[in-house]
């Protein structure tokens, strides 16, 4: 997931493979396992954050 977050962090406009990749990274981790929330929460906020 974190791959797809920073991959395009120094472009000036992100490609949409990157939404696509983090979306399906999201979706199959949601499929998964319910523990996902205490995972991806955390990494989307501080990334969000920097």
């Amino acid at each position: 997931m974190m791959y797809f977050l920073l991959a395009d962090w120094q472009r000036q406009a992100p490609s949409r493979w990157g939404w696509v990749g983090l979306g399906l990274a999201l979706g199959l981790g949601a499929w998964s396992k319910p523990p996902i929330v205490f995972v991806a929460a955390p990494t989307l906020f501080l990334t969000g954050l920097l």
